[in-house]
């Protein structure tokens, strides 16, 4: 659900139909995620005016030789979207498993697989859809994690108490024939518990025609194994795609544009009406006397001089007081009101007024309300992360290599990539070093927040001080072995 708290009614109404292959549960998601696309790719003029759900008037304006209307777009849901899964993902996660082995394979997995940017492109689609899935796949004999798009697939049935779906069925489509002749297909994918079943169809218009054979559609990967079976099983008892849920205002699977696309269309028309008015000001009209003109009513446009008997007869040019002060205000206000509404900070946009570099402390002070935010959906976001992780390397001990180590439970923790003070960093490590409760690699980790640099600057230390530490007892020096003295023969 997207629209379950907007207050416009047009909002949540269809335009435009649905694929017909969709069931009609599916169509109502396809047109709510197809709409919070639009929005998080900034087609925000083809959302609130040519679908005729703004609530401003945009009047006709002429450009040249042509009419348009004058419509500017500040899409602050985006930033929306891509700065909550900054404060969650915006510098590398710390992957914690409870064995070498298995910490060795999920460094290889984070390393071939781009762990950490799958991480936080999930975060962001699961803010402008209300969810995101991952999905454990194999490529080249090798397990993998990947994204796949909250528009392609659709859960069956109802989350369970982990969060969870237990089947899910994706759909793409492809043209097979020519430009002249299209020939549209459809592929549906069926993932269940430890099976993936697949179909092919034609398709007439939008429906289902008749089924074809799998290797008619044309883009199996030969690293993949080339054309699979129509039931595939995946070797792990788990569905190999997880679901990452999105919390918003207590809720689980709601959009982060839920309530805030009203004021989204606010700042759009205030700052169009700005926008409007200085225009205006740049071009405004030229009024002058009657007597000006020629005998054909017109004035030389090269003209740098007029005589004139009084002041009535001086050119002037058309302008209005448009208060540009209360306009820049009530555009401001906009600003702060959606602000408000999505729990976001200025800061953390990058649209405070009057920005200038801050410390650190004062930067995580300002932005409380957005970290606030993003810790209410860290606690549903970490299982999830740790499941689909999981499910990547068990699926690589099913593939041709056959890697042997255990899998265990993971462990997650988030960064938010904010800049630290070095000077507050110092002096706690210090403190705490200092009363003994603090190690050594976390006091590494403070300073680096990549887990992969942190563990190397961990080694460089422990060895250099192995290096220097003196023995306890003084240095080792190996003793020549002692000949026992000669003895003179015994007289006879």
């Amino acid at each position: 659900m997207i629209w379950v708290n907007e207050q416009v009614a047009s909002f949540g109404r269809s335009v435009g139909a649905a694929p017909r292959y969709l069931s009609e549960e599916h169509q109502l998601a396809w047109q709510r995620l197809r709409m919070a696309r639009m929005l998080f790719e900034g087609r925000h003029r083809q959302f609130f005016w040519d679908e005729a759900r703004t609530q401003f008037d945009y009047p006709i304006t002429r450009v040249g030789d042509r009419q348009c209307r004058l419509y500017l777009t500040v899409n602050l849901l985006r930033l929306v979207s891509v700065k909550t899964a900054d404060l969650l993902f915006g510098a590398k996660a710390k992957l914690d498993a409870p064995t070498v082995p298995q910490t060795d394979a999920l460094d290889l997995l984070a390393r071939r697989s781009k762990i950490h940017s799958r991480f936080h492109t999930a975060v962001v689609q699961a803010s402008w859809a209300g969810g995101s899935y991952l999905l454990g796949t194999t490529y080249r004999g090798e397990g993998y994690l990947d994204n796949v798009e909250p528009d392609d697939i659709y859960p069956l049935g109802q989350r369970g108490p982990d969060d969870q779906y237990e089947r899910y069925v994706r759909y793409a489509t492809a043209n097979i024939g020519t430009e002249q002749s299209p020939l549209i297909v459809l592929l549906e994918t069926n993932y269940e518990p430890g099976r993936i079943a697949r179909k092919l169809y034609q398709l007439q218009g939008d429906k289902r025609q008749k089924e074809l054979n799998l290797d008619q559609w044309p883009h199996w990967s030969a690293a993949q194994g080339g054309v699979p079976a129509n039931d595939v099983r995946t070797g792990v008892g788990d569905n190999v795609i997880t679901y990452i849920p999105n919390e918003c205002g207590g809720n689980l699977g709601l959009s982060d544009y839920d309530g805030i696309i009203e004021v989204q269309d606010t700042v759009n028309a205030k700052f169009a009406q700005v926008a409007r008015v200085l225009m205006k000001h740049s071009d405004p009209k030229l009024a002058m006397p009657e007597t000006a003109a020629d005998e054909k009513g017109n004035v030389r446009a090269d003209h740098d001089l007029f005589f004139f008997r009084t002041k009535d007869e001086m050119p002037t040019y058309i302008t209005w007081s448009a208060e540009l002060s209360a306009a820049m205000q009530d555009r401001e206000a906009a600003i702060d009101a959606f602000c408000v509404a999505s729990e976001m900070s200025q800061i953390i946009l990058g649209i405070k007024k009057g920005a200038a570099p801050v410390a650190a402390r004062t930067l995580r002070l300002e932005a409380t309300n957005s970290l606030a935010k993003a810790g209410r959906k860290a606690p549903n976001i970490e299982p999830a992360i740790a499941r689909a992780v999981e499910i990547a390397q068990r699926l690589d001990q099913t593939t041709a290599l056959r890697r042997s180590y255990p899998v265990d439970p993971i462990g997650v923790e988030m960064r938010d990539g904010l800049p630290v003070d070095e000077l507050d960093v110092a002096q706690t490590v210090s403190t705490y070093r200092a009363a003994g409760v603090m190690s050594v690699e976390d006091a590494v980790e403070r300073r680096k927040e990549d887990p992969d640099s942190a563990f190397t600057e961990v080694q460089r230390i422990k060895a250099e001080q192995a290096a220097s530490a003196p023995p306890i007892f003084g240095p080792f020096t190996e003793q020549p072995e002692e000949t026992p003295p000669a003895t003179e023969p015994a007289a006879a």
